[in-house]
């Protein structure tokens, strides 16, 4: 599952997550297949630039994200469950006796390397599900792995994709107010817009890759829970369940309102267009005032 950031992901991943069949490692983001120093990283390392040094660096780089992933680094939650410490560890040793044989990274080809990574992938995987009886689905929810397909498809497999779509300048309002996020709401909707210049030119990838992929509204979500629940679940190949009866509405607008008149006329000259491509009105601001 993915999307710009503070688009419902968050909301959305919760819900799922408390279906009988779906397992996860609640509140985290496995970071360790787009994001810096991850698979994606490490396998360009390896496969294209490699150097002793180089990939004696993307080695340590490597263990030292599994290792803050594992113990409640990025201010998430550790990976917990029953065994998950010790076999993060196992998981990270089978893949390092691989592509790093007596500690020492060596020059690889994808065709080696890509296996060897997707078999690190399900043992992560693996361990969340374990931790769920009766769980036949995982969900993992890392906002930006979305944008990277190609990535999804040589480290994942078969994935279903998740994309979660908010009205475009709800989402800039939100990121502002974000420790980690743009400094004004004109970076903000610049962000924003970069997101979604890239997703448009990567969505026609994910059929090319054969790759199962569904869009959504987070205000479809929030504001018809039970229809929309049954064709999502539907989707996604689970039973019929009741996971959507908190949703709050409210919480889609609260930036929104705390914005003033000029604010709005800001993100909608900057994000009008974008939100009625995405299917959203072009005026924010008429309609709040």
């Amino acid at each position: 599952m993915g999307g710009p950031g503070r688009s419902g992901t968050t909301y959305l991943a919760a819900a799922l997550g408390s279906h009988p069949a779906v397992a996860s490692f609640k509140d985290v983001e496995l970071k360790f297949l787009f994001e810096r120093d991850g698979l994606v990283d490490l396998g360009w390392i390896l496969c294209e630039s490699f150097s002793p040094n180089r990939a004696r660096v993307a080695l340590t780089r490597f263990r030292t994200l599994m290792n803050q992933l594992r113990n409640g680094g990025f201010d998430q939650p550790l990976l917990a469950g029953p065994g998950v410490y010790s076999g993060v560890n196992v998981a990270l040793q089978r893949f390092f006796d691989v592509i790093a044989p007596q500690g020492i990274g060596r020059p690889m080809e994808y065709p080696t390397y890509y296996p060897a990574a997707r078999r690190f992938f399900a043992d992560i995987v693996s361990l969340g599900i374990t931790c769920k009886a009766g769980s036949t689905h995982f969900l993992e929810k890392t906002p930006h792995n979305l944008l990277a397909p190609k990535a999804l498809a040589d480290f994942v497999g078969d994935p279903y994709c998740l994309h979660v779509i908010r009205d475009p300048r709800g989402t800039a309002a939100s990121l502002v107010s974000q420790s980690w996020g743009p400094d004004t709401l004109s970076q903000a909707a610049a962000w924003v817009q970069s997101y979604y210049d890239r997703w448009f030119q990567v969505r026609g990838t994910y059929a090319d890759l054969g790759l199962a992929l569904s869009e959504v509204k987070i205000e479809d979500i929030v504001r018809s829970p039970q229809g929309r629940n049954d064709r999502l679940l539907g989707e996604l190949g689970l039973s019929p369940e009741m996971l959507f009866h908190d949703a709050d509405g409210g919480q889609l607008t609260a930036g929104r309102s705390r914005l003033e008149h000029e604010d709005l006329a800001l993100l909608d000259n900057k994000l009008g267009a974008l939100s009625e491509r995405l299917g959203y009105p072009a005026a924010w601001a008429t309609q709040m005032h």
